[in-house]
């Protein structure tokens, strides 16, 4: 028969060699699900830096560091910030679509109460210049109990008004 070797648990007892592989397999796997991994300090930046591109209106600049952020971190637990930031550029850059998947992933992965209320608020804004008008209904009556009463609650109460009006929900729209 082969050694087996051993160390210590806990306690001080012994543990055999398969026994603590089997513990070493089980946390591993743990670590690599999703969520449980975070952006490091250089990736951090680049999420930063992306956002000051798009600040200066430099849309491809922010959506390479994102696409290469994304690409690269997408079970870290601050993603659905690169996400969001990307939906924001492909608005800007007329890529509806695409902006609307970007919303949905960023509000899917999303632990901060700001960021789901951020890309809620965006992809009703999408639903509603399309003229989907349930869609942006839905997605604001979802909204606007969770807004604080500043800007830009005051377009969205507007928005979610006329689109509740298009789809015949009249006492709900005067609510607004």
């Amino acid at each position: 028969m082969g050694h087996v070797t051993s160390m210590q648990d806990e306690s001080g007892g012994r543990v055999g060699r398969r026994r603590a592989y089997r513990t070493i397999g089980v946390c591993l796997t743990f670590s690599l699900l999703p969520g449980c991994t975070q952006l490091g300090p250089a990736e951090k930046q680049t999420l930063q830096q992306a956002n000051q591109l798009y600040g200066k209106g430099d849309l491809s600049g922010a959506c390479s560091r994102l696409d290469r952020l994304i690409a690269e971190h997408d079970h870290a637990m601050e993603i659905a910030e690169a996400y969001y930031l990307r939906g924001l550029c492909r608005v800007r850059a007329r890529q509806f679509g695409p902006a609307a998947k970007d919303f949905e992933t960023a509000i899917r992965k999303s632990q901060r109460d700001d960021l789901t209320l951020s890309a809620q608020v965006s992809l009703g804004s999408l639903a509603y210049q399309r003229g989907d008008w349930a869609g942006a209904a839905d997605l604001f009556e979802e909204v606007l109990p969770k807004m604080a009463l500043r800007p830009p609650k005051d377009d969205v109460l507007f928005m979610a008004g006329l689109a509740m009006q298009r789809i015949g929900k009249w006492k709900e729209a005067t609510i607004c």
